[in-house]
């Protein structure tokens, strides 16, 4: 494995994004200096983009972004706009731009940094077929796609966990439920008792399970050294550690395709490096694109003992009809209480690549720095964001705090 561990020096002090949805009119382009400008209009006239030192650019499918000519063009584009000749890094997704930025900074390289996020999805469809690939022939169901890959991953938890089709479905639907964008009590969106009949709808196993991929979207963060944090903002959010460990091969490859050994990995070296242990993180962000994601990373973090699901599925079954918020309440062996997931994760804000990671950094920035909207702990301290590569092989971790 190839790991990577930065104690980070580092604070948030600011944050953007623009909402997520299908087709904005504007270019690429566009979309990501209207990121850029509302980051830095958050600060009122305190802070100009000319006071950055570099901006870390994240995009997952915008060919004209990633290498040398990319971002020779990106530093182009802000010149030609705002008279900016600063350095400009771009990187594939926004976790792994996070991990370098907190290189720099804690390097001294620079000071102010803006990392930015944006893609347009709606323009083009991006499918993975992995149909070539070496992949254990017992597990060849139908023609191989990522939906595919987690499918298969999904039955087998059950098979080795003798758990119940519908507790994978359970978990499913309130996915779906946290994906929607409008606030609704659960029994308005799907009772999961009342309507069981519409359960197959939802099924991991049969249908599309991946969070929806057809948005637009474009988000930014302020950071800078911890030193200089409170000259900006009365409560930043400081990144205690962040963590990025890179597996040999594909889960699908490896002795057990119900585990990720780097995320194990990257986990375990996040917590000795920030001081902490599991049991004492309030709020966790996880990259559940599918749904099978989930309980596997509760796992790996060690927030949750193996079998997962069968705890979340029994969490979401005796819900109060009228239950109406978008996250999970979980309390570990010592009773401190751990929020999963307080904005519904990544099928609330829609899997754009290069995006959704930073659009759930800002959701728990804005839970640790008291200017959630759904503020659902009154007195949070420590979260975690886990993001991950779509094969599994690249894990990054990330501890936050406050103060």
């Amino acid at each position: 494995m190839g790991d990577l561990c930065t104690e980070a020096p580092v604070a948030i002090i600011g944050s953007f994004y623009l909402k997520p949805m299908q087709r904005y009119l504007e270019t690429f382009e566009e979309l990501a200096v209207s990121g850029a400008m509302g980051a830095i209009k958050e600060f009122k006239g305190q802070l100009s983009l000319n006071d950055l030192d570099a901006i870390f650019l994240s995009s997952a499918t915008a060919a004209n972004v990633i290498g040398k000519e990319g971002q020779h063009n990106w530093e182009s584009i802000f010149a030609s706009n705002f008279g900016l000749n600063i350095g400009l890094h771009a990187f594939p997704k926004g976790s792994e731009a996070l991990h370098h930025l907190i290189t720099e900074i804690k390097a001294k390289e620079s000071e102010l940094v803006l990392l930015l996020g944006c893609d347009k999805r709606s323009d083009e469809q991006y499918f993975s077929d992995i149909s070539n690939l070496s992949i254990d022939p017992n597990l060849r169901l139908w023609n191989w796609k990522w939906q595919n890959v987690y499918a298969c991953t999904a039955a087998k938890y059950l098979y080795e966990t003798n758990l119940i089709h519908d507790d994978l479905i359970t978990m499913a639907i309130n996915d779906r439920y946290n994906s929607t964008k409008n606030p609704k009590k659960l029994k308005d969106f799907l009772p999961l008792i009342e309507k069981s009949e519409k359960r197959p709808l939802y099924d991991p196993l049969t249908v599309d399970d991946f969070a929806p991929t057809i948005f637009d979207g474009a988000a930014g963060l302020i950071l800078c050294s911890s030193e200089r944090a409170y000259d900006y903002v009365k409560r930043p959010v400081f990144i205690k550690s962040s963590t990025s460990v890179t597996s040999s091969s594909e889960f699908w490859n490896q002795e057990s395709m119900l585990s990720y050994p780097a995320l194990a990995k990257a986990a375990e070296k996040a917590y000795k490096t920030a001081l902490i242990d599991s049991k004492d993180i309030d709020l966790v962000s996880t990259d559940t694109k599918v749904t099978i994601i989930g309980p596997l990373v509760l796992e790996g973090l060690g927030i949750m003992e193996f079998p997962a699901l069968k705890t979340i599925s029994k969490y979401i079954t005796i819900l109060d009809p009228e239950y109406n918020e978008s996250h999970i309440r979980y309390h570990n062996n010592s009773g401190h209480e751990l929020v999963i997931n307080p904005n519904g994760s990544t099928h609330h804000f829609g899997n754009i690549p290069g995006v959704s990671g930073l659009y759930r950094l800002i959701a728990l920035y804005e839970q640790l720095s008291g200017q959630a909207e759904n503020q659902v702990n009154t007195n949070p301290k420590l979260a975690l964001l886990q993001e991950q590569s779509a094969s599994g092989m690249k894990q990054m971790v990330h501890i936050l705090e406050v103060e």
